[in-house]
């Protein structure tokens, strides 16, 4: 039985080599005298839920509202562009990325930043059977752990957070086929909470997991990146797709299964999509995404404690980038002061 782990990440050091030296370009085109013109995204992973607010933005009407022409959500994957590449490019205006990756790259001398993000808890997990249970972080010593290569960066901060030593926890591939933990091949596997225990447990396996975000890894996830000279020339534009992202969140979040029914059936219609298993995927995130931090500060927000916590991490992996030249939640914090009644 396979399951699909989402987003995939790149290593930042491939990341911020790719991205060195290439130069930013406008991705918004006039498209009227009542829109601001058109906006292309491009999405961390293949369609599911985990964009459902960006859905909804779309089918809510949400966008159009804040006075853009036409959106374009592009599809991510194994073998898509990475987000931080397609708005260094000039493919998308802004994309959903990674906090390593846009620091590895803006410590290559790139141009990104971060501007708001979907999950103020990162949804990496470790997964475990029931029957051999991984309680804690402390009980990974002496385990064999299936890790993903794209996210050896996490994982490696991860431990270090925990003060465990990397060489007394053996690794092996992941391919993102859970068969390798329900047949005992190895004794936890690191997947998003989103595709976790709950979804194996659905399907007749006794697990569990723990998120490394209640563990020493209060990264964000999902955050959304763009350039910092988009930021200045395409700042109405930005603002107005974050504008109908939040709305469609809000919307998504208030109607979660008909969120989840209208993903499925129109915007990853291609993916056959069990409505049951995605809905477990929805519930999952809903914690991850409305905190207390942004009961306050809204969603999307960037809370200067958070913005703290993940800048701490990324220099204690060895990345010379402070928390001033990796985020930037003034469109957010605008958003929210100009409609306070999106926070209900």
């Amino acid at each position: 039985m396979r399951l699909t782990r989402t987003p995939v990440l790149a290593l930042a050091a491939a990341a911020a080599l790719s991205l060195t030296g290439c130069a930013s370009a406008a991705t918004s085109e006039p498209a009227g005298d009542d829109t601001l013109g058109s906006v292309t995204m491009q999405l961390g992973w293949i369609d599911n839920n985990q964009f459902a607010g960006e859905y909804m933005g779309l089918e809510q009407g949400y966008f159009e509202q804040a006075g853009l022409g036409e959106v374009t959500l592009t599809p991510g994957g194994s073998s898509a562009t990475a987000a931080e590449a397609a708005v260094t490019s000039g493919s998308a205006l802004l994309g959903i990325g990674d906090v390593f990756k846009t620091a590895a790259a803006i410590e290559q001398g790139g141009d990104l930043v971060v501007i708001g993000a979907t999950y103020q808890k990162n949804p990496f997990a470790l997964i475990s059977m029931s029957s051999n249970p991984i309680d804690t972080p402390a009980d990974l010593v002496g385990k064999t752990i299936a890790l993903p290569d794209t996210d050896t960066l996490q994982w490696q901060e991860f431990l270090r957070a925990n003060g465990i030593d990397e060489s007394t926890v053996s690794t092996v591939p992941y391919t993102f086929d859970s068969s390798i933990l329900t047949s005992g091949q190895v004794d936890g596997l690191l997947t998003y909470t989103t595709v976790g225990s709950s979804l194996l447990n659905s399907l007749g396996f006794q697990t569990q997991e723990f998120l490394l975000a209640n563990n020493g890894l209060p990264l964000y996830g999902d955050p959304i990146v763009t350039t910092r000279t988009l930021l200045e020339t395409h700042r109405a534009e930005l603002k107005a797709f974050l504008t109908g992202t939040i709305e469609g969140w809000y919307w998504a979040l208030a109607h979660p299964e008909e969120a989840n029914s209208i993903t499925n059936s129109v915007y990853a219609a291609e993916q056959n999509y069990d409505d049951a298993s995605q809905m477990l995927a929805m519930n999952a995130q809903i914690p991850l995404i409305e905190t207390p931090e942004t009961a306050a500060a809204g969603i999307l927000s960037l809370t200067p404690e958070l913005t703290a916590a993940n800048a701490a991490l990324i220099q204690e992996a060895g990345l010379d980038v402070t928390a001033e030249q990796l985020f930037d939640g003034s469109l957010i914090a605008e958003i929210y002061a100009e409609n306070p009644d999106l926070l209900g």
